[in-house]
């Protein structure tokens, strides 16, 4: 056995996902002109937004940041990432507070939710139907946590656990003009994540034209207000005007609340100082760039327990963290043509006519 070399090692935090919390319009969106969440034939804009504020006040973010990450997460208020040149850090998220959630709920429904009473005070305000991904142990605990504090507040919530292969055509490829109903294919929340990236691009979650089944707006947000400041973040020439506009957009986000954003995961990396070909800097890991000697050892610093180390059925997320350091993929997509994609670890690849039989060329050495 090879006595291994004495190294000093450098710690490098990236914060790369951004977890947030969609609720959706309870009425078919084309009859809708409001924006974000929680639509209802009987409550006024300004009631809906309070609902919206009282939910954002009922999320737990510290005690998820705590308990599950184990203090590695960002309490955040604006869709861009919080290590990207357009945030903006003085727009901050509100603190959990329960006490002036049910204020809000209250004005709303004009009665206080009492969970321990007998009267019609103790039903709550309405339900909804919260999906949650399958695959992801932390995302139990997450659950967990904003499902007792929403009931907490009136909310009855019930908890869909659904695979990747139900959510997709329920959430993403759905048909434009379907209404939200659970029965009907629809659904009222869902959590989720995704990461950001260098250009700041926020439109694809936002602009109406990017509603399913043709982008990411699963939101089903429609306010030209919003179109008009996206339009200005994606055509202003001068980078000044850019990131004024990015300032706008954070503003109003905070103030109408069209998703929820729970908190920014922070990755800690622990690297050898001899590594080779690695360039750091804030955005996502790219570790097919990483080239190293065979006395190079990387080590991935988790904030829990690695459970399975198997791709297949591995649901941690620190197990992930690991396993997208060890693993690589047969394709990959080109960033700027997401429809095209070019060989990974296979060199080329053949179809057969009915498609139901690919034939992968793997790279040699692999």
């Amino acid at each position: 056995m090879k006595k291994p070399r004495k190294q000093t090692i450098k710690v490098v935090y990236a914060i790369t996902i951004i977890c947030f919390l969609i609720l959706l319009l309870a009425t078919p969106v084309q009859a809708v002109e409001q924006t974000g969440a929680w639509y209802f034939d009987n409550l006024t804009p300004e009631d809906r937004l309070n609902i919206r504020k009282a939910i954002d006040y009922a999320i737990p973010r510290d005690q998820i940041i705590e308990e599950v990450l184990h203090g590695l997460g960002v309490k955040i208020a604006s869709p861009i990432e919080a290590n990207d040149g357009a945030y903006d850090p003085s727009i901050t998220a509100r603190d959990y507070n329960t006490t002036k959630a049910l204020e809000l709920m209250t004005v709303v429904f004009g009665y206080e939710y009492d969970e321990g009473s007998i009267d019609e005070t103790a039903e709550p305000y309405f339900s909804m139907d919260l999906i949650i991904p399958l695959g992801d142990e932390m995302l139990i605990q997450w659950a967990s946590l904003i499902s007792s504090s929403l009931t907490s507040i009136g909310i009855d919530v019930r908890i869909r656990w659904l695979n990747w292969n139900i959510i997709i055509p329920r959430i993403f490829a759905a048909p434009v003009g379907v209404g939200f109903e659970w029965e009907h294919g629809g659904f009222d929340g869902f959590v989720t994540g995704w990461a950001g990236s260098p250009e700041s691009d926020v439109s694809q979650w936002f602009r109406k034209e990017n509603w399913p089944p043709y982008g990411n707006n699963i939101g089903y947000i429609n306010n030209s207000e919003v179109d008009e400041i996206l339009d200005r973040v994606l055509n202003s020439p001068a980078l000044i005007d850019q990131l004024s506009a990015f300032k706008e957009f954070q503003v109003w986000f905070k103030d109408n609340l069209p998703y929820f954003l729970v908190l920014q995961p922070i990755e800690l990396w622990v690297r050898d100082p001899e590594l080779n070909g690695v360039s750091y800097g804030f955005d996502y890991p790219n570790y097919g760039n990483w080239t190293h000697d065979t006395d190079d050892v990387v080590t991935i610093q988790s904030p829990g327990n690695f459970i399975n180390m198997n791709p297949f059925i591995a649901r941690s997320y620190s197990d992930k963290l690991a396993l997208k350091g060890i693993y690589d993929t047969l394709l990959q997509r080109f960033p700027d043509d997401p429809n095209t994609y070019y060989g990974n670890l296979a060199e080329d690849w053949i179809t057969s006519e009915d498609r139901l039989k690919w034939t992968f060329s793997i790279r040699k050495g692999i």
